[in-house]
C-alpha cells in the first residue's frame, strides 16, 4: 500500500513540476479527468490494470515521455510481481516446445472432432435446402 501511495505522490509531483493540469491531459488524451485524479490519489483499483497502465502511458506521454518508459517498469514492478510467471498462450514456441510438438507429445484439447465438424456442415446444408425449398414455395 506505501509503495502505491508513493507512486501516485511521484506521478502527482512530476505532473505539478511540469506546470500541467489534469484539464489538460484529460483534454489531449480524451481519457476522463476523474481517472487521473484517482490514479494521483493512489487509487488504482477503478479499473483492471491493464486499463490503468494504459491510461498511465498516455499521461506519461503528455508529461514527460523521457520518463515514460522506466515510470511503467515501476508500475509494472508494483502492480504486476507475478508478471514473470505468466504463461502467454499466443507465444510462439520455444526450441523446447518445437522439439515436443515435432514428436508428437503436445495434446490439445480444443480440438474439434470430425464428427462434430460434420455434423455442423450438415445442419448448415439441411438449412439452406429448407430455406430455398419455403422460399420457392412462396414464389
Amino acid at each position: 500500500m506505501e509503495k502505491t501511495q508513493n507512486f501516485a505522490n511521484a506521478i502527482k509531483q512530476l505532473r505539478k513540476s511540469k506546470g500541467i493540469t489534469l484539464d489538460q491531459i484529460s483534454d489531449a488524451c480524451k481519457i476522463k479527468k476523474n481517472y487521473f485524479e484517482k490514479m494521483e490519489a493512489g487509487d488504482f483499483s477503478f479499473k483492471p490494470n491493464i486499463y490503468i497502465k494504459l491510461f498511465l502511458i498516455e499521461y506519461l506521454k503528455y508529461i514527460d515521455i523521457d520518463k515514460a518508459d522506466s515510470i511503467i517498469q515501476e508500475f509494472d514492478n508494483i502492480f504486476n510481481s507475478s508478471s514473470t510467471d505468466m504463461n502467454l498462450t499466443f507465444m510462439p514456441p520455444t526450441n523446447d516446445d518445437e522439439d515436443d510438438i515435432e514428436s508428437g507429445s503436445i495434446n490439445s484439447t480444443d480440438d474439434y472432432d470430425p464428427k462434430q465438424i460434420a455434423t455442423i456442415i450438415l445442419t448448415i446444408i439441411i438449412i439452406i435446402i429448407t430455406y430455398q425449398a419455403i422460399s420457392s414455395f412462396l414464389v
